[in-house]
């Protein structure tokens, strides 16, 4: 009888969450054409709803504070909600911003009474700002922007919204009153990170891959996007970052608005991996752009000489202009810098011709560094003269910082439960081992360094442990559990010997079962993200036809050493791509999930568009089967693309 009183009570609640969702009509369908268990499936699979296997964690990735400095509102990415946090109780307010997607970043207006959240995720790629109504903590209207959006910059007067589409290549123009998209800016690739000039005519955007070949090794390099937004036609100048520099996630416009400063890291690609001391193989940078002339300043060294700050991450002014914050989100720390003082180091230090790139004194004088215990801040919110900060991955602490902006003070003034606490389990405890550049030598890097959100960094690098040493494209983690054997060589059978021998060889500490496991566990359910390219979720009618090329191996010989569905037949071929560095001729094939985003092609990255690498002999015979006047080309292109 209870059994049978509680299957009737599931049934009345799954009844009521799919009306909920979807309409009254769904009434009639759960009992007849579905068990009540399955609304609970969907939901938890979507996760909206926790699970013992997915606990639903919190990972603040953005803080926006009110204009008053009275409220941050927390976006808490994974949990799929805002957390109004009030400065003056020290608590979060009981009710929270529901959102339907992961959230990525807000902005508020002015007179508090509209949020803009941008939401997306590697399931729904597909983006949207929710704008939400402040009064009632409800979204009011939903306006479809690009994939995978973030950054959403106000402009001064609140009138125009702007939305970085990182996947997308984008950035969106929205009139706030009328809520349309009133222009879509091409940017350079993966803009993560934007804000605006005081005066609201120049908007900065941080690209945060190179898009150059991997072998232009005079160039490879991270772009800024400096765009006119007070001209009709957005005129737009680009500024090329240091050689080698990548992962560009925070970005700041101080309060004068002259100047931009760029939080990213610059790979020594051209070494071997041999050490992580001194910056060998990365250093941890905040590059100085001159707004006014419109060019790249000096590129600043956040490091020691013997200590890493691994990870720079999100970065923000005071309002007076006296001080910056950095979150370094891999060393769990805060650096506070005097704003001008290190300004008129630069200048002084980039007049004497002095590149600052590796030159780990010049912020002894400016900087004080504030050591969190929060795992993984990326985001800051600054209020009065306190800086708040909250870890990524603080999920059993569920806690937020504050701290006094000084230069005298260390310790925290207060930490301020914001959230509920959640275990980790085996994926999560992996993913932040994969962020943590604390568990590096020296705190130098961590494995995100080099594999961008498990994905390739765009460069090559010369890592040692082999016979031969030879650079290589660094390659996406996505399916490399599933792929054995690992690297481009196959040097290793799978994909846990890459993570022990990557423990070792780039992190220079002991591969720990507590290390290595928890990563092989990330590793294994790592999911590709949807395409761009897909229009709905489903293939459009040139991948479709794309689709029957591909497969049709009597016409190419694609799917030979592609076949679906893992795209890759796991042997080794010589492809024609030439290597003056490796006499080596075999590589093993690579699988095209997700080649949207993991250019430049072949082991060296010699590659960048698909449809080159494709028209290369020695590698398929499409460029000699398919009609030269026709679109077959282009259909098999976007198909792949697609993937």
């Amino acid at each position: 009888m209870k059994i049978e009183t509680f299957r009737r009570s599931l049934n009345s609640i799954a009844v009521a969450v799919l009306v909920a969702v979807v309409g009254s009509w769904a009434q009639d369908l759960v009992g007849r054409a579905a068990p009540p268990s399955v609304i609970f499936e969907m939901l938890a699979l979507n996760k909206d709803l926790p699970t013992l296997k997915k606990p639903k964690y919190r990972s603040p990735t953005d803080m926006v504070t009110s204009f008053d400095e009275t409220k941050i509102y927390i976006c808490e990415q994974t949990a799929k909600r805002i957390s109004v946090f009030d400065i003056a109780s020290g608590s979060v307010e009981p009710v929270r911003i529901r959102l339907p997607n992961e959230v990525t970043g807000c902005a508020v207006t002015k007179d508090g009474s509209k949020l803009f959240a941008t939401i997306g995720s590697e399931w729904w790629p597909t983006g949207y700002v929710c704008v939400v109504d402040l009064g009632t903590r409800r979204v009011t209207k939903r306006i479809g922007v690009g994939h995978y959006p973030r950054s959403p910059v106000l402009s001064p007067d609140n009138t125009t919204l702007y939305i970085a589409n990182m996947f997308g290549n984008t950035v969106s123009v929205i009139d706030v009153g009328t809520g349309a998209v009133k222009e879509t800016i091409p940017v350079v690739r993966e803009p993560y990170s934007m804000d605006i000039t005081p005066d609201g005519k120049t908007l900065v955007v941080g690209n945060s891959l190179p898009d150059d070949r991997s072998t232009d090794t005079m160039f490879v390099s991270c772009k800024v996007s400096i765009i006119d937004v007070s001209s009709p036609s957005y005129t737009q100048d680009t500024i090329r970052l240091t050689r080698g520099s990548h992962s560009v996630y925070g970005l700041t416009v101080e309060p004068s608005g002259r100047y931009a400063f760029v939080t990213h890291l610059i790979g020594k690609f051209n070494l071997v991996a041999s050490t992580v001391e001194k910056g060998w193989l990365h250093t941890n940078n905040l590059a100085m752009i001159d707004l006014q002339e419109k060019k790249f300043v000096n590129d600043v060294s956040l490091d020691l000489a013997i200590v890493g700050m691994g990870n720079p991450w999100g970065i923000k002014c005071t309002k007076d202009g006296e001080y910056m914050i950095i979150a370094h989100a891999g060393a769990n720390e805060l650096s506070v810098i005097q704003l001008q003082k290190m300004i008129d180091t630069v200048l002084a230090r980039t007049a004497a011709g002095q590149d600052l790139q590796k030159e780990f004194t010049s912020l002894l004088d400016c900087r004080k560094r504030l050591s969190v215990s929060t795992k993984g801040p990326r985001a800051l919110a600054i209020a009065g003269t306190s800086v708040f900060t909250a870890g990524y991955f603080d999920d059993a602490a569920a806690g937020m910082e504050e701290f006094e902006i000084s230069m005298s003070r260390s310790r925290p003034l207060g930490t301020h439960v914001i959230g509920e606490a959640q275990p980790w389990n085996g994926e999560r405890n992996g993913e932040n081992n994969f962020f943590d550049a604390s568990l590096c030598f020296q705190k130098w890097q961590s494995c995100h360094s080099c594999h961008p959100f498990t994905r390739p960094d765009a460069l090559n690098w010369i890592l040692g442990g082999g016979a031969v040493v030879a650079p290589k494209n660094a390659k996406s983690m996505l399916y490399s559990w599933w792929t054995p054997p690992t690297t481009w060589t196959g040097r290793r059978g799978h994909a846990q010997q890459s993570i022990v021998a990557g423990i070792e060889l780039e992190q220079f500490r002991i591969p720990t079962r507590d290390l290595a496991a928890p990563l092989d566990t990330f590793y294994m359910n790592l999911k590709p993200m949807m395409s761009p390219y897909l229009v709905k979720g489903r293939l459009s009618e040139a991948a479709k036809r794309g689709k029957a090329i591909y497969c049709n191996s009597e016409k190419v010989d694609c799917s030979k050493c592609h076949p679906l569905p893992l795209t890759s037949d796991l042997i080794f071929w010589n492809t024609g791509v030439p290597d003056p560095y490796d006499a080596n001729t075999q590589w093993k094939t690579p699988h095209l999930q997700e080649a949207w985003r993991s250019g430049p092609y072949g082991h060296l990255g010699s590659y960048w568009g698909l449809r080159e690498i494709l028209e290369l002999k020695g590698h398929s015979n499409a460029s000699t089967n398919l009609d030269p006047n026709g679109t077959e080309m282009e259909d098999l292109v976007e198909y792949v693309l697609s993937l």
